[in-house]
């Protein structure tokens, strides 16, 4: 059955009542509808009003036909991660340019590379079933120990990319590694993961707290100030609750069924 649209629905109210013949009587009929601004604003509104909720009511049985009613958590954060009991948050200072470089920069060293790997080379982490069953990516059990399912927090990922990225930056010093990833044109898909994975995530976190200015005198100008405040996640907190479910090598080669239902969507 074809749909009539908002301005049919108006043009058939405009018509005269079925019955009526007599000319001058569908003329006087439609001179009162047509000059009584009363009726024609109450019909029209009436109309907006009624499309309006109807669009409404489609979009919200739409919502929630497609995604699980645990979606809707207070924080959006706590539907998707088993790590989410140990987040808690604290204010600390970013590192301001300096001569003095941290422990993650400078040359390549085996010092350098201890204080990247500390952060997050230890392995995937394992969490039970019944956090698995509330996440909102489908993962797989780990075969031989099937009621624990495997999981490696982001953040993780992340850091392996970003140190990565360092290390083909001094391919003198990181041959093996360099020979490796650009043998069978890896290197560069790898690479390429890697940046997408690090600007997706930078977009997702979309931290916006404010870079502000000072006047340099030495150098006679405005410069931008990175030693500011954050309210960061604390991260020792995260990274000790995943190492204390650290996950040993597995046979990857071995498929386990499972029965993970929703609210897994993916």
């Amino acid at each position: 059955m074809p749909r009539r649209s908002c301005d049919s629905e108006y043009q058939l109210a405009l018509l005269p009542p079925e019955g009526v013949e007599n000319t001058d009587e569908k003329d006087a009929l439609h001179s009162r509808w047509v000059h009584s601004p009363s009726k024609r604003a109450k019909f029209v509104w009436g109309a907006l009003l009624a499309s309006s909720v109807s669009l409404n009511v489609l979009q919200a049985w739409s919502a929630q036909r497609t995604i699980p009613d645990s979606v809707a958590a207070s924080h959006p954060d706590e539907s998707h991660s088993p790590a989410w009991g140990v987040v808690e948050y604290k204010q600390r200072i970013f590192s301001e340019v300096t001569a003095v470089p941290l422990p993650w920069q400078g040359p390549p060293s085996d010092e350098v590379d201890a204080a990247w790997e500390d952060l997050y080379n230890f392995g995937l982490t394992k969490v039970p079933k019944s956090d698995a069953a509330k996440m909102l990516n489908h993962t797989v059990p780990i075969p031989g120990d099937e009621s624990n399912f495997a999981i490696a927090l982001d953040v993780f990922h992340q850091l392996h990319c970003l140190n990565l990225i360092r290390k083909t930056l001094h391919p003198e010093y990181y041959p093996d590694q360099a020979a490796a990833h650009h043998s069978r044109g890896q290197g560069v898909d790898h690479i390429g993961h890697c940046i997408t994975s690090l600007r997706e995530s930078l977009l997702c976190s979309a931290d916006i707290t404010p870079t502000v200015f000072k006047w340099e005198e030495a150098e006679h100008k405005i410069a931008p100030r990175f030693d500011v405040v954050h309210t960061c996640r604390n991260f020792d907190k995260i990274r000790d609750w995943a190492k204390e479910r650290h996950l040993e090598e597995f046979d990857r080669e071995v498929h386990v069924l499972d029965d993970l239902k929703i609210p897994v969507i993916h």
